[in-house]
Formats: structure tokens, sequence, C-alpha cells
């Protein structure tokens, strides 16, 4: 019997992580937990709440938006699968997804489109390329919407481009971004691990290349032909995630979405937040539990 690792990003422990890890708990899943390190109160035994399978703890990180840390966490959840490997598929979610398919039609989707792999893309290239070929070495800092080192970090940005500084010219890379969420084989997840050095070297100083490392790897792996969907004009769906971003940043789903969510043709979706709605949360594990 082949194996899934769901990889799994989280920054609390709350009921829809826990919804979640209920909904994988199968002999045919092994999950893999990183726990932003900001988070101080976080005990790894109240996950602890499977029956068939088995939870990994990984080394945490302090994950912070459009830093590298993403990456590392990332990184991070695959070595530790793949140690413990290796697995059919290895599958990324974030501790605000939930499945939106019953485990066995999950696994007979991944069964009949075998070797596959489920990552989104958007263009042919990266367009906004000051993500890579500028030296963004205060993100760490700032994170999402945060004021400390904003002023700092916008005019070094500036002197870096008056300067006409560009970090990349000098690669024979072609960058391309599209989610960071994917539904990986073990064949892609292997080179990313061989690719870990040059992927430090290249994004540690870049902003929200967490949404470039994996594509450009393809491309540079030439493995664009293995992609499941690499024409689909959702980028999010070509990884089989239903996400909203017309609605929100991404939009919450609430039970008004439960219809839309059940009849999609797609496995995955975030995000859900019980503070927002809690009933969303646990129609879906009655539906896909069923």
């Amino acid at each position: 019997m082949e194996k899934h690792a769901f990889l799994i990003m989280a920054h609390k422990n709350d009921h829809v992580l826990q919804t979640l890890l209920h909904m994988l708990d199968n002999e045919q899943n092994d999950i893999f937990i990183h726990m932003d390190l900001k988070n101080t109160a976080y005990h790894a035994e109240e996950l602890n709440i499977t029956t068939c399978s088995k939870v990994f703890f990984v080394d945490r990180v302090r994950v912070n938006w459009g830093g590298y840390s993403q990456i590392r966490a990332e990184l991070n959840l695959l070595q530790e699968a793949r140690k413990r490997g290796p697995y059919k598929y290895y599958h990324l979610l974030s501790g605000a997804d939930l499945p939106i398919k019953s485990q066995k039609y999950i696994y007979d989707f991944f069964e009949r489109n075998a070797g596959k792999e489920f990552v989104g893309f958007c263009g042919e290239k990266l367009e906004d390329e000051s993500r890579v070929k500028l030296y963004h070495i205060f993100q760490e800092k700032i994170g999402r919407g945060k004021k400390f080192n904003v002023k700092l970090n916008r005019g070094f940005l500036k002197l870096q481009r008056i300067l006409k500084i560009d970090r990349i010219s000098k690669l024979d890379v072609c960058f391309m971004k599209g989610p960071n969420w994917f539904s990986i084989t073990d064949r892609l997840a292997s080179v990313v691990i061989d690719e870990e050095e040059w992927i430090k070297k290249i994004f540690r100083n870049t902003t929200c290349c967490d949404e470039v490392f994996l594509q450009t790897i393809i491309k540079k792996r030439n493995m664009l032909d293995k992609v499941y969907c690499l024409k689909n004009s959702d980028d999010n769906a070509a990884a089989m995630r239903y996400i909203d971003w017309d609605r929100g940043t991404p939009y919450i789903f609430r039970i008004e979405d439960f219809k839309a969510l059940v009849e999609s043709q797609l496995l995955f979706a975030r995000k859900f937040d019980e503070e927002v709605d809690s009933q969303i949360i646990d129609c879906l594990y009655i539906y896909c539990m069923r």
C-alpha cells in the first residue's frame, strides 16, 4: 500500500486544525506538522489526536510573511517526510485548510493521475522580477503589514534601483510563479531536496518566493511536461485547491458556500476560521467522513 504524506503549515492549534487532522486520520496517511515558532503556547502532544495516522513534528522556525522562513518551513516538512517515506504524494496544506472530498475519492484521484505534479503556474514567467533581482534583507522583520523598518526597507530598495542592482543578471534561470500549495510526487520531492543549497543561495534574500522556488525548479529541471494542468486559467485549481481570491485575501468560507465546495471537482479548500463560521467546518467533516 503506497501511502500519502500530508505536510501541514500551521500557526495555531484550533478547531480547524484539529478537524483537519481527524479528516486525514487514515492508515494510508502520515501527517507532518510545522507549527510556527511564534506560537509560544503550543504543545505538540495536544495534536496527538489521530488513531490511524502517524503524526510527526518537524523542526520549527519563526515564519514571517514573504520571508525565506516560509520556504525553510516547507523544506523542513519535505525533508522529514522523505526520511520516513517514500510516499506516493506529498500534499502541502495550511492549518486553515480542509479536504472537500472523502479520503477514498482523493486516493482514487491520485491513482488515476499517478505521476502528475499538482502545482499551479501563473503565466509563462515571473513578471515581478524585483522579488528576486533586489536584496530584500529586511523582509523577515517586516512581515505582512508591520511598521517596523518599512521605511528603511523602501529606501534600501529604492537605492538598489538607482544603482541598477540585479542579483540575478548572471544567472541562466527562468523564474516562474504560482501558489505555494502543492501535491507532488516522490520524484519531485527528491529533486527539491537535492536543490536545497541552490534554493537557499538564490532565494534567501528575496520576497514572497514561496510562490516562486518550486515552479522555478520544475522549469529548471525540465519537468513541465509532468505538471497536471499547466494551462489552467485558475492556478489554484491546477493544484486541486479551491481558494477564492475574488471575495477575500483569501475569502473565508461560510455555511452558504457548502454546496459550491462539495460540488466542486477540486480536493482541498482554504480557508476556514471557526470565529467566522464554525458550522461550515463541522458540515464538511460530516460530509467527507460519512
